[in-house]
């Protein structure tokens, strides 16, 4: 008697997460709660020393499947999860956000009447912990609309993202060579393989915790430096004029005043929390 093998699912949700314990399940059940049931749920630990793996390993759901691995960073993490995923529709969820339980089947609906869409976003709530604000954030929705957006910035929030497997494939995966930014470095790659479009409906909550934003200022403009690169290829690739680059140095300069007030009040809120202790 043989056994068929059993069939891949449509689509691959990855969660990269590195000592997420406090937030991770809030991620995972996001996604056993979607509408959509046809998927597996790829969660790749990257050396976290706190409770996440113990988290993850006791979800008896069967599309829930773990990978451990020495700590390693964003970009080569992101890339061992491409590694493991098997379906041809490839989702992202970063471990502190959730999603709306419609989300997948929108996209994948989305995918399946837009063959010529390599990567779809789609707007989402934002929960400011910092600022205690929360906003609807809606990017450009079309791919003119996004490629323009693109020489400013990047037009995606990474965890709202479905890409297509055979253009990840030819555009290579995350670069190691940018532990900040690899989405948007990857984008301007994806851009050249076929067209982008983001979904107007909110369907991802994302949200800003203390440990979320660096409050070293040093990590900080390492940052800007590595915007300034990718922004830098991204008008390089899409082939935009000379005079983008204005918008490179607007943007650093707004970055640099939004980021370092994060930083500095992540630092006040740590210390704070120490002193309480």
């Amino acid at each position: 008697m043989t056994t068929e093998p059993a069939s891949l699912p449509t689509v691959s949700v990855m969660i990269c997460v590195y000592n997420g314990a406090d937030h991770v399940m809030n991620a995972v059940n996001s996604i056993l709660a979607q509408s959509f049931t046809d998927f597996e749920l790829v969660v790749v630990d990257d050396g976290s020393t706190d409770e996440t793996a113990v988290l993850i390993q006791s979800c008896s759901d069967p599309r829930v499947k773990l990978f451990r691995k020495p700590h390693q960073g964003i970009p080569l993490t992101r890339n061992y999860a491409l590694a493991c995923a098997q379906a041809d529709l490839l989702a992202v969820l970063d471990a502190d956000d959730t999603a709306h339980p419609t989300r997948l089947q929108q996209q994948v609906d989305y995918m399946a009447k837009h063959p010529e869409i390599v990567l779809v976003g789609t707007s989402y709530i934002q929960v400011d912990h910092f600022r205690n604000t929360t906003k609807v954030v809606v990017p450009p929705l079309h791919d003119a609309a996004i490629r323009q957006a693109m020489v400013r910035g990047n037009p995606f929030c990474h965890s709202t993202i479905m890409m297509r497997r055979a253009a990840i494939d030819k555009a290579g995966g995350y670069s190691p060579a940018f532990p900040f930014g690899e989405d948007y470095e990857l984008w301007s790659r994806l851009a050249q393989q076929g067209q982008l479009a983001n979904l107007d409906e909110a369907l991802v909550t994302r949200h800003y915790h203390a440990r979320s934003v660096s409050n070293n200022f040093r990590d900080e403009f390492y940052r800007f430096k590595l915007f300034a690169r990718t922004n830098h290829y991204a008008i390089q690739r899409l082939g935009a004029p000379k005079t983008a680059y204005f918008y490179t140095a607007r943007a650093i300069a707004m970055f640099l005043v939004l980021d370092l007030y994060a930083a500095l009040k992540a630092w006040r809120y740590k210390q704070t929390a120490v002193s309480s202790s």
